[in-house]
């Protein structure tokens, strides 16, 4: 993305949208965990718990990724090839 507004819109909207459900998601994982039962079979409790969990830092890793590929230094397009210069035939 060339402009940097764009840039920073992008990664507020993936924050909002990727980021707070993310941490919600984190959190009742984390809460589901350590509570007591939830559903009759403890093997249920896990699953949920660890799906909530994965989920949480997938959707976490989104705005961080978004992040850095929006606000990194592209190096400048170098040509070597100068306006006079005839191009070559193709080979």
């Amino acid at each position: 993305m060339d402009n940097k507004n764009l840039s920073i819109l992008a990664t507020i909207v993936t924050v909002l949208f990727c980021g707070i459900p993310g941490l919600a998601s984190l959190c009742l994982g984390v809460l589901v965990t350590f509570q007591g039962p939830m559903f009759a079979n403890p093997r249920s409790d896990t699953l949920f718990s660890l799906s909530l969990l994965c989920i949480g830092v997938i959707l976490i890793a989104i705005p961080v990724v978004t992040g850095l590929l929006t606000f990194r230094k592209r190096p400048p397009k170098e040509t070597n090839i100068s306006p006079d210069e005839p191009i070559p035939p193709p080979s």
